[in-house]
């Protein structure tokens, strides 16, 4: 089975905490392996909705994941 990436945008550790574990259950109990890849933005909700537009934006026109917001931290690339 291909291990797929999904790219979570949250605006704190807490929400990685919370989200994190359920994804990753939903993903065992359909059989799909998958790894996180965290995208965090300071400043709170408004911030996150933003970038992820940007995010988005650059994502459709090719640019690559790991380089295309300048003010995201990525957090945990872990899957936990």
């Amino acid at each position: 089975m291909r291990e797929r990436t999904i790219t979570l945008f949250v605006e704190d550790f807490a929400h990685q905490q919370v989200i994190g574990p359920l994804v990753l259950r939903l993903a065992a109990e359909h059989g799909a392996a998958v790894r996180l890849d965290w995208r965090s933005a300071v400043r709170g909700h408004g911030a996150v909705v933003r970038e992820l537009g940007g995010y988005l934006r650059n994502l459709s026109h090719g640019a690559d994941r790991g380089r295309i917001c300048s003010s995201w931290r990525p957090t945990r690339t872990a899957n936990h």
